[in-house]
């Protein structure tokens, strides 16, 4: 398959360009498992790729901080309405 191709059509496009971000996330992961590999790696890298990686890394940390403070948020309101009986939950409108 060549880098470029531009003629496949819109959803095709999409396809690969979604297999590609994985492909690119899951080999700068695993890269980052051996540092010495990735001290040696990252200076040979365009600085195409270090702006990816670095746009990628920032949006996964405010995903998984997002994804914990969500999680955080049902664990208190689960914890707070434990605390009512079932008349003050009706009462509130709340389950």
């Amino acid at each position: 398959m060549p880098c470029y191709d531009y003629r496949d059509d819109a959803t095709e496009i999409s396809k690969n360009l979604a297999i590609a971000t994985r492909v690119a996330c899951e080999l700068a992961r695993v890269a980052r498992e051996f540092p010495d590999i990735w001290a040696r790696m990252y200076p040979k890298l365009s600085s195409e790729t270090v702006a990816w990686v670095t746009k990628h890394d920032k949006e996964d940390r405010d995903r998984i901080r997002q994804e914990s403070e969500e999680q955080l948020k049902k664990v208190i309101r689960k914890n707070a309405l434990d605390k009512l009986t079932e008349q003050e939950k009706q009462i509130l409108g709340v389950k």
